[in-house]
């Protein structure tokens, strides 16, 4: 935590937000109103990350996961020294191979 108590700043990451994007168009394209429903979900499981960013337990190189309520996708991120940095929403049926490979790519990009 910064000075105060108060929770580091969150910062979502560019290609996070085209994951995002990406969910909800589909999800939208399944039944009227369910992307939004998948949205307000993501910024749920982003504010209880962030309000607590250690809580969640680490599973792959640093990066720990949250997972969204109702929806079978987590969200990985970082809890860096000045702020909290999400990486990636992946769904949870996708190998686990392509999970690592990922949050290497993003990890090693600015």
């Amino acid at each position: 935590m910064s000075a105060g108590g108060a929770p580091p700043p969150v910062r979502l990451r560019p290609e996070l937000l085209d994951d995002v994007s990406e969910a909800f168009t589909w999800y939208e394209a399944q039944a009227e109103g369910s992307g939004h429903d998948f949205t307000r979900a993501f910024f749920a499981a982003v504010a209880r990350a962030g309000r607590q960013p250690e809580v969640a337990r680490i599973v792959y190189a640093g990066f720990r996961r949250v997972r969204l309520r109702r929806f079978p996708h987590s969200l990985y991120h970082r809890a860096e020294t000045s702020e909290t940095v999400f990486f990636l929403l992946f769904h949870g049926a996708r190998h686990p191979n392509r999970l690592r490979r990922t949050l290497r790519e993003r990890r090693s990009t600015p």
